[in-house]
């Protein structure tokens, strides 16, 4: 491009860094008092977050309390949710630990031999039928060679 168009385009520039400047400098001086309230602060607490900075710009006439108290508030808010988070953790890990328990226990008394409830249902009570039937099956074969093994004895 030539000498003309890059003068033409300084000067839009500098026209918009100008007009960005002044709009910035009546800003700040319309507002100094909360600047100041804002430096204030930062001096004494060290960090302001955006609800803070928002509180203490939209506010008539912002305290260092007020301010001071939105933290707080935060605080505590995150504060019960980490306990109730804590809390929930606890239980949690307690009921993890009272099932594994039980399933120990479970494993232990099915190791010594002993049927569980679930063992106890599923195998005898809800299948009678079968568990009877082999029964009378091989009660019926004994039967029957105690029969013939009887007669052996008596030739």
């Amino acid at each position: 491009y030539s000498e003309q168009t890059a003068a033409e385009i300084d000067s839009e520039i500098r026209n918009i860094i100008s007009g960005a400047y002044e709009k910035c400098k009546k800003y700040l001086s319309d507002n100094i008092d909360k600047l100041h309230f804002v430096a204030e602060f930062l001096i004494k607490n060290e960090s302001m977050d955006e609800e803070q900075f928002n509180a203490a710009m939209n506010s008539e006439n912002p305290t260092i309390e007020e301010i001071e108290n939105i933290a707080l508030e935060k605080k505590n808010k995150s504060d019960a949710e980490n306990q109730t988070a804590h809390e929930n953790n606890a239980k949690a890990e307690e009921e993890a630990r009272r099932k594994a328990e039980e399933e120990r226990a479970n494993a232990e008394s099915n190791a010594d031999g002993a049927f569980s409830s679930n063992d106890f249902f599923e195998n005898v009570w809800q299948a009678p039928d079968e568990k009877y039937s082999e029964k009378e099956d091989e009660s019926a074969e004994n039967s029957e060679s105690d029969d013939e093994d009887s007669e052996e004895n008596k030739k």
